[in-house]
C-alpha cells in the first residue's frame, strides 16, 4: 500500500489496516500544469448561472443514499442560482451513479463525461467556479 501523507497512514490504521503503508509521491504531481483550450471560453456557465462541477462516488452496498445526497445538493444549489455539473472523474466508478442521480432529478442536471485523460479533466475544471469532489485515501 501506498500513500502520499502521513496523515493518510494515520486513517489507514483507524481503520484497521494492519499492514504497514509506504509513504510515496503521488504521480498527478508530474502533470503539466494545463492550459485552456484555445477557443474556449474561460468560464463554463448554464443559463448565465455559475457552475459548481460536482465528482460523485459510489460508497457502501447501495447508491440509493448518495444518490439522494447529491440530488439533495444539486436542487440546494438551483436555489442558490447555480448550476451543478456532474463531472464523472472515473468513467467504471462514476458513470452509473451519474446516471442514476440523472434520472433520479429529471435529466436538470448536466454532467461531463467520457473524458479522455487528465489534461482534458483539468481544462474542464478550470472553467468551473467552484468544485466539490469526494475521495478516500
Amino acid at each position: 500500500i501506498a500513500v502520499r501523507d502521513p496523515g493518510s497512514i494515520s486513517t489507514l490504521r483507524d481503520l484497521g489496516v494492519k499492514v504497514m503503508p509506504k509513504l510515496a509521491a503521488d504521480l498527478a504531481f508530474l502533470l503539466p500544469v494545463p492550459t485552456l483550450d484555445g477557443d474556449a471560453p474561460a468560464a463554463y456557465q448554464v443559463a448565465n448561472m455559475k457552475s459548481v462541477g460536482i465528482s460523485a462516488r459510489p460508497f457502501g452496498k447501495s447508491n440509493k443514499a448518495i444518490v439522494q445526497l447529491f440530488c439533495d445538493l444539486s436542487r440546494m444549489l438551483f436555489d442558490a442560482k447555480m448550476m451543478p455539473v456532474m463531472l464523472e472523474m472515473d468513467s467504471k466508478e462514476d458513470g452509473e451513479l451519474i446516471a442514476e442521480i440523472d434520472k433520479a432529478i429529471g435529466g436538470k442536471v448536466p454532467s461531463i463525461r467520457k473524458l479522455q485523460g487528465p489534461i482534458q479533466v483539468q481544462q474542464r475544471m478550470m472553467r468551473m467556479d467552484a468544485l466539490i469532489a469526494m475521495r478516500l485515501h
